[in-house]
């Protein structure tokens, strides 16, 4: 018998655990926040989209590099409860990402994890603004959470914004929609910015240097059959996009557990990648009932992804090399035995999942 994406239950089991103690803290602590302090035309859309569900693999990622791993009572400690709250500023930046994503003016999806999007459950202009109030929302969580706040704040600034999400969102779109003003974009001229934040706390320099040594190895998988430049971008749009935050987590986990080691930001940069290998893989091969969004859009749409590059068979054989790297790196966090083991049963739920 097999659980989710075709793994044992006992190998699911603190992964699991942990995200249900998680999401009932979680729902529970926003939600009193966001309808005492908030209005209605606000919490409404936003309570909507983070009640959506989700793999919540963020603030697992957050968690377990905080080496929490306590389920029954997660919040008894005040490092726990740190964790716990700095888990839910990822987890709500995350899904005003889903939010703005499904858009018409960006991805323009009607179905967000097998509902309706926020845009199409509400107006247009509500869901824009549950964005918006789940993005900043997010740093006030982080100055709740406490401990080394100002770090933190800056981690996920870089993820989310300028030098992360935000910019490989806006690579992606200005590649398929090819309408941004010519000679000022990045892609006009066939160059992206793919090397990272330019401005890093400097203990995560090494890391972030890491970073850029990975994606110019990952180029060579380009130039056999596809375009190196293609690949560039390529890189440059999923490890901004996609690889910002869940690099964060891990990065945010690690502060929590003050433990600011470069092996939890070179961990995130290969399970960031991993992630969205194998979003790409699920958009050719699974069908819009599990994935909970529309299934072949990438193709219909022309996105660029590593199918579309490299083929799906050397996208599958990559999926599970970059597993095996991430799981032997796993091995090397300072984190308890407990929690590396759940760590590399995620990394396989990842690479296993069907949604």
């Amino acid at each position: 018998m097999t659980g989710k994406a075709g793994l044992p239950p006992r190998e699911q089991s603190l992964f699991i655990e942990l995200g249900k103690a998680f999401e009932t803290f979680f729902l529970s602590y926003v939600s009193d926040i966001l309808n005492r302090e908030s209005v209605p035309e606000l919490a409404a859309p936003a309570l909507y989209s983070l009640k959506a569900g989700g793999k919540r693999v963020r603030p697992a990622l957050v968690l377990l590099c905080a080496d929490q791993t306590e389920t029954a009572h997660p919040d008894v400690t005040p490092k726990g409860r740190e964790a716990l709250i700095t888990a839910a500023a990822v987890e709500c930046i995350h899904t005003y990402s889903l939010i703005h994503d499904d858009l018409p003016a960006m991805d323009d999806d009607d179905m967000r994890r097998g509902m309706p999007s926020c845009h199409r459950r509400y107006p247009e202009w509500a869901a824009v603004l549950a964005g918006d109030t789940l993005n900043t929302f997010a740093f006030r969580l982080l100055a709740d959470a406490g401990g080394d706040i100002a770090a933190k704040l800056r981690i996920l600034a870089d993820a989310a914004g300028h030098a992360g999400m935000a910019a490989g969102q806006a690579l992606d779109l200005s590649r398929e929609k090819a309408n941004f003003p010519a000679g000022e974009g990045s892609m006009s001229y066939g160059q992206p910015h793919f090397d990272g934040p330019r401005s890093v706390p400097p203990e995560f320099g090494k890391a972030r240097l890491i970073t850029s040594d990975f994606q110019k190895a990952m180029l060579d998988l380009f130039e056999p059959v596809s375009s190196l430049e293609a690949g560039r971008q390529l890189l440059a749009i999923h490890m901004q996009k996609t690889g910002a935050l869940i690099r964060a987590s891990c990065e945010l986990g690690g502060i929590c557990n003050q433990k600011e080691s470069h092996a939890f930001s070179a961990f995130g940069v290969g399970l960031g990648l991993l992630f969205q290998i194998t979003d790409d893989i699920l958009d050719v091969t699974g069908d819009t009932h599990r994935l909970g969004k529309t299934a072949g859009k990438d193709e219909r749409t022309g996105k660029l992804t590593f199918p579309s590059l490299i083929g799906l068979d050397r996208s599958q054989a990559l999926a599970h090399s970059l597993a095996a790297q991430t799981s032997g790196e796993a091995a090397s966090l300072p984190v308890s035995q407990a929690a590396r083991d759940a760590l590399v049963n995620l990394i396989s739920y990842i690479l296993n999942r069907d949604h």
